[in-house]
């Protein structure tokens, strides 16, 4: 269940064989030294080899287990879904998405969330502006877990439909290019995360170090990925790891066929990290978050990871991997940390 999920928080681990050079290795040792991403848990026992089974010691489970699932009706756009500002889910194809997005990593307390919703003409079909007939429509449901995914199970939390001209005849966002609207809905879960409330508005920050920190990080994490640095990666990413698994309520299967995914990727010999290059300073979460994201306006690399990778796919066809990076630096700290 939930494969979104656990494929967000696998990205990092994505390495790939490379050449090092001396340079690499000294850039790297000396980045050790004083890294720009630092590990959220102090705890030096994760490692590669243990991250497994430290994340089903570590996820809880409740009487009641509460999962909140957004479906998106969409029509004559492409769109981008942002639950509590952090994204959740993108579609650039043509036609429509049947299944939904799990939005409980998202929703880190009960009380009010916001759902914000970023649409695009389809470009593809020649659209270089969103039409009258342009529409998207929000479906938000929750289903207690212990009691099994059926419909008949499921609550309606909320719907909600795109505006219309005062008329309504046509899109309030007709012969635009771009078009965002954000509307609030409540959510209870069992469990009680800070978050980023205890974190810095990186908003607030010289503009200019923050690129410099940012950038750096990336440097760094690409570093660990081309020199096999597997045990400092798991530890890196252990919280963020946990934090979509537990709030998830996910089990040992399901935490295995992750790592499992994370073993086939990690000696997959065919990827290959790209440059980081043409990309922008973006910010989630209300400013708590940063990203370096793509200013290529291409459907496929719109507002995604600068930080990706081209490989041979299954059918043995060329692709692209993006890994998700979201970074904030808590209160008390210099450091980065990924979320």
């Amino acid at each position: 269940m939930k494969q979104l999920w656990i494929f967000a928080c696998l990205l990092l681990f994505i390495a790939c064989e490379s050449k090092t050079t001396q340079k690499d290795q000294k850039n790297l040792k000396d980045m050790l030294q004083s890294p720009p991403i630092t590990a959220a848990t102090s705890s030096e026992s994760i490692s590669y080899s243990n991250y497994y089974d430290q994340l089903v010691k570590a996820v809880q489970h409740y009487p009641e287990e509460p999962v909140y699932m957004v479906y998106v009706n969409n029509e004559q756009c492409y769109y981008e879904i942002l639950v509590n500002d952090i994204p959740i889910g993108r579609y650039f194809n043509q036609g429509k998405r049947m299944s939904p997005y799990y939005i409980n990593e998202n929703i880190l307390q009960s009380g009010k969330q916001t759902l914000t919703y970023r649409i695009y003409p389809e470009t593809e079909r020649g659209m270089m502006t969103l039409g009258d007939y342009t529409s998207i429509g929000i479906d938000i449901g929750v289903i207690d877990q212990k009691k099994g995914f059926k419909a008949s199970n499921m609550d309606t939390v909320m719907v909600h439909q795109s505006l219309k001209t005062a008329d309504g005849k046509h899109f309030v966002a007709s012969g635009k290019d771009y078009y965002e609207y954000t509307f609030e809905f409540e959510a209870k879960v069992p469990y009680h995360e800070i978050g980023l409330a205890k974190s810095k508005d990186l908003r607030k920050m010289d503009q200019k170090e923050l690129l410099h920190k940012t950038e750096e990080a990336y440097h760094y994490l690409t570093e660990l990925i081309q020199n096999k640095e597997k045990d400092q990666f798991a530890r890196l990413n252990f919280n963020a790891a946990l934090r979509q698994y537990r709030n998830g309520y996910e089990g040992e299967d399901m935490i295995k066929d992750g790592f499992t995914v994370i073993q086939d990727w990690f000696y997959d010999n065919t990827i290959k990290i790209n440059p980081l290059k043409d990309y922008s300073l973006q910010y989630y979460g209300n400013g708590r978050l940063v990203s370096l994201v793509l200013n290529n306006k291409e459907k496929l690399y719109r507002n995604r990871s600068g930080l990706n990778a081209d490989y041979i796919d299954e059918e043995g066809y060329e692709a692209v991997q993006f890994f998700r990076v979201l970074l904030y630096i808590p209160e008390g700290k210099d450091t980065f940390e990924l979320f």
